[in-house]
């Protein structure tokens, strides 16, 4: 396996011939990562423990559709042991609540999130309202997301640049109201 202590960006997307145990035993050898990508892969609970062990540098940190269940306490180990995050990507994970309030507890740096198909709803997004004001990207398609939910990320986070809430419970003429309120700065 690769032997690059200094290296600080690493992307493997849906490599079929590493199994979970190289995956985790190469997150072991990257003591300065600072931007990872892990998607579609074969990860566990031991490849986010071993990431947990080097991410005191971590800023961005993608571990999207994978192909093994990535859930809360990922979320949580992840959240305590890399603290300078400031972009997410658990698309497709098991993600909860609890984890997005784990996430908004340890780093406060989050700047770009995305939750798509995941188990967050309308609690996921009050967190992230009030804890990260300066959210500038938020992917959360495909979640049981509702107008309150909307309305309290709108409310709070001014300055949301990107906000993808496809397929989820609400209507297009209640975000037409929303988006001029907030507009109009009367929200």
């Amino acid at each position: 396996l690769l032997d690059q202590p200094n290296l600080k960006t690493f992307r493997l997307i849906s490599h079929q011939y590493l199994n979970v145990d190289k995956i985790s035993k190469l997150m072991l050898k990257f003591k300065k990562i600072e931007y990872l990508t892990l998607s579609i892969l074969n990860i566990d609970f031991k490849t986010i423990s071993n990431i947990g062990l080097i991410g005191k540098n971590l800023k961005v940190i993608d571990i999207s559709y994978p192909q093994n269940i990535i859930e809360d306490v990922c979320l949580f180990i992840l959240s305590k042991s890399c603290p300078k995050l400031v972009s997410v990507n658990f698309n497709g994970t098991e993600i909860t609540n609890n984890g997005v309030f784990y996430l908004t507890q340890n780093c406060k740096h989050i700047e770009k999130i995305s939750i798509a198909g995941t188990y967050i709803t309308d609690i996921s997004f009050i967190y992230l309202s009030f804890y990260y004001p300066n959210l500038q990207f938020l992917e959360a398609a495909f979640n049981n997301i509702t107008r309150i939910g909307i309305y309290n990320l709108l409310l709070r986070c001014k300055k949301l640049k990107y906000l993808n809430i496809l397929n989820n419970v609400f209507s297009i003429k209640y975000l037409d109201e929303i988006y001029k309120k907030v507009k109009n700065n009367t929200i």
